[in-house]
């Protein structure tokens, strides 16, 4: 079964074993807005899932679930700036989250697709940030500066390694 109300919006993950046959479908999130927006499979053996989105929070709210299993629900405590941050997960393909991190600044950050490239192993998020963003998902701070009003959107290209865990920062941003 799959909790399709969590907030105001969720996170659903569906595998398909054909196109009409459903294997198992799974979601995630909190009581705000928690929106998954790119998608890819890694190709090795077993198939790793790699997702991007943003989630939100308030102040009181309870952490972010993203571990898709159905019961009990386990709270992710990730590094929340503020507004919308940046997710990048890895799943197992049953759903099991493997690893979590968030990328931000304390205004609206958001990404807007995600790729994987085997060749060397990187997996690539575009998107917007405003003001001063945070995206090393280790740990140690690696911001990027936005420019001009804090209120307008700027665009970012970041790519890391993802056959480590955690995943490492490689140094390419725009």
């Amino acid at each position: 079964g799959v909790n399709i109300f969590l907030g105001y919006g969720d996170i659903i993950l569906v595998r398909m074993n054909s196109i009409t046959a459903v294997a198992w479908a799974r979601s995630c999130g909190s009581n705000q807005d928690d929106i998954g927006v790119g998608l890819s499979l890694d190709g090795t053996t077993p198939d790793h899932i790699y997702l991007t989105g943003y989630f939100e929070r308030q102040a009181g709210d309870p952490q972010v679930d993203f571990d898709m299993v159905p019961t009990p629900p386990v709270a992710d405590a990730l590094n929340y700036a503020g507004g919308r941050d940046i997710f990048i997960a890895r799943y197992r393909t049953d759903a099991t989250l493997t690893e979590i991190d968030a990328l931000g600044s304390i205004d609206m950050d958001r990404p807007r697709g995600l790729y994987l490239y085997p060749a060397n192993q990187s997996l690539y998020i575009t998107g917007t940030f405003r003001q001063t963003a945070d995206f090393d998902p280790e740990g140690t701070i690696s911001n990027l500066n936005a420019f001009g009003s804090p209120w307008v959107d700027n665009a970012f290209v970041s790519s890391y390694n993802y056959s480590s865990a955690p995943l490492r920062i490689n140094p390419f941003f725009g």
